[in-house]
């Protein structure tokens, strides 16, 4: 009887112990945004990014928005394989994950709405243009990005941004993709 009461009694006492180790397995959503704005605001990518930077982001942005964007990098190798020495080959310029050309320098995050396995938080993002004196009217730009999380195996991944609040990521970059396949192919 007392080993009974021995077991239970040490059962109860470690369940809380199990359930800490259990948390620090799955990561919180923003653990996850600030792991990813960490990683985008030091690496503005001014286009497409690097193979580095992707390895860098692969543990926080979903399987499909990785091949995305490797899916892309390929469409563009081909696009500027395919242009003539005289144009300009179909591109993507300009910073891919915030909705400003020139990227962001700061985030402020807003307010966390999750639900079961998605999650999305607006963000304010600012960039400043050091060529302006400061107070100029155009030294400081601010808009506002949406993050979307989804729940993946137990982690929480971006799994798309919707730009300046009207453009998705995802989708900009399969519409690029399907503007490749046609004024790249080779003829």
């Amino acid at each position: 009887m007392v080993i009974k009461y021995m077991t239970i009694t040490v059962l109860l006492l470690a369940s809380p112990f199990a359930a800490k180790i259990a948390l620090a397995d799955t990561a919180q959503p923003m653990d996850t945004v600030q792991a990813f704005y960490g990683t985008v605001l030091d690496n503005t990518t001014g286009g497409l990014p690097s193979d580095n930077i992707l390895a860098q982001l692969d543990t926080i942005i979903t399987p499909e928005l990785i091949a995305v964007l490797k899916s892309a990098a390929t469409t563009q190798a081909a696009c500027i394989k395919a242009a003539l020495p005289d144009e300009k080959p179909l591109l993507i310029e300009g910073d891919v994950f915030t909705g400003n050309y020139e990227g962001a320098v700061e985030v402020a995050y807003g307010e966390l709405a999750v639900t079961d396995s998605s999650a999305h938080l607006v963000n304010t993002l600012l960039y400043t243009d050091s060529h302006f004196a400061k107070a100029h009217k155009f030294r400081a730009v601010t808009w506002q990005d949406t993050l979307e999380l989804s729940l993946v195996d137990g982690r929480w991944l971006v799994a798309d941004i919707v730009l300046s609040g009207k453009r998705s990521l995802l989708a900009d970059l399969e519409a690029y993709i399907a503007e490749g396949k046609t004024e790249c192919a080779a003829p």
